[in-house]
């Protein structure tokens, strides 16, 4: 039996490629009820990927997607996050000179990093910077920690606007792990217009971009969009929800790798 998930998948899927999702027409195809269909349709609307119409649906405007306070991020997904997290580290070889934004998905990383030789840490959040420091004196990383100063946003406690822009665009990176609020087939996003300036400086200075996103960030989109999926390398995020299979075709054709992590 093909699964909601599976259908709802289906059914924004034929949406987006025809313009028009018919009811009848996906009841047959997947050999299911009509009814069947409507509530899955109904589903998809609560989240406003479609909208409903005479005999069908056809694709909504998705909510602008905005973000928690940040220690609720911090608390939220855990799981999520450190299994992310120790992916992501797992990236990081002796002698690379790393860019970690100030995301709560990114401070994840920052904890699980162990076992590194004369790393260079290139940080503009206090939070991340407070790990570092840690394992530093703990002597579970070697290297020096840089940290990119500007006008302090005192609620998400990292260095921002275009003093700390400017700052960054002195460094060169192996790698930048960079977060967002939302990931879709359109646009890379942030809901904090600060961050944006920012992330973008960290892709063009990186030789490999990693986006880090929760899986209940994919397909979405928010206000300020920053950057494209094809200008990440890879994008790692949880298996809790299924990506779109458009999604994951847009990563293929933009040869941009997608990890998908075990919860």
């Amino acid at each position: 039996m093909i699964r909601a998930e599976e259908r709802q998948n289906y059914i924004l899927n034929v949406a987006k490629e025809n313009g028009f999702a018919s009811i009848a027409d996906i009841a047959e195809k997947l050999n299911v009820s009509i009814e069947t269909i409507r509530r899955d349709i109904n589903e998809l609307c609560k989240e406003n990927l479609v909208k409903k119409v005479r005999g069908g649906a056809v694709l909504g405007k998705p909510a602008c997607r905005k973000d928690d306070d940040f220690l609720l991020r911090i608390k939220s997904n855990q799981h999520q996050k450190l299994s992310i997290g120790a992916r992501a580290a797992s990236m990081i070889q002796d002698g690379f000179v790393v860019a970690l934004d100030a995301g709560a998905s990114v401070q994840s990383i920052a904890s699980c990093i162990k076992n590194v030789k004369n790393v260079t840490f290139i940080v503009n959040s206090v939070s991340i910077a407070g790990i570092l420091l840690d394992k530093f004196k703990k002597g579970e990383i070697s290297g020096r920690i840089i940290f990119v100063g500007g006008e302090l946003d005192t609620q998400n406690r990292f260095s921002k606007g275009a003093m700390a822009s400017s700052a960054v665009g002195n460094f060169y990176f192996d790698i930048a792990f960079i977060s967002c609020t939302a990931v879709s087939c359109e646009a890379v996003s942030s809901y904090n217009l600060d961050e944006c300036s920012y992330s973008k400086q960290l892709i063009d200075r990186a030789s490999i971009s990693v986006l880090i996103a929760e899986s209940n960030k994919i397909d979405k989109n928010s206000i300020c969009s920053f950057a494209k999926i094809s200008d990440f390398s890879t994008i790692i995020t949880d298996g809790k929800n299924q990506a779109s299979d458009l999604f994951k075709k847009q990563c293929e054709n933009a040869k941009t790798e997608l990890i998908v992590v075990p919860v």
